[in-house]
């Protein structure tokens, strides 16, 4: 996506949401939500939760370990509410750390689960 693409600002989106996400994973031990230290994915469900001002759960195409980074990877959640896309991307982004970003919100069929979609999550270490 460009930085210059337009995000809908008018049509809501609910149901089952895919979302695009980069993350820079240093400071975290790995995507999945854990008790002990920070995850990607409580990061991610804090900020949406934020914009929905309700509770959200997110699930990933794929996990990583501490430290790992990763682009293109792809979420889905159940939209408790209806948000447009510009206010699902904008709204999360606002409320997630810098090294944390959403790129793209669509609105998927409800048996969509991203595990078990045919395109690869690019993951990269450094």
């Amino acid at each position: 996506m460009s930085l210059f693409d337009r995000f809908d600002e008018k049509t809501p989106l609910t149901g089952r949401l895919a979302m695009g996400i980069e993350y820079d994973g240093t400071h975290y031990c790995g995507f999945q939500r854990l008790s002990h230290a920070a995850s990607v994915q409580a990061s991610l469900e804090e900020g949406l939760s934020r914009v929905a001002s309700e509770p959200i759960r997110v699930h990933a195409s794929g996990r990583t370990d501490s430290g790992v980074h990763a682009t293109r990877q792809v979420i889905h959640f159940d939209a408790p509410v209806k948000r447009s896309e510009k206010a699902w991307i904008f709204g999360a982004n606002t409320h997630l750390p810098r090294d944390i970003a959403i790129r793209w919100v669509k609105q998927v069929p409800d048996f969509f689960i991203p595990a078990c979609m045919p395109w690869p999550v690019v993951i990269a270490t450094c």
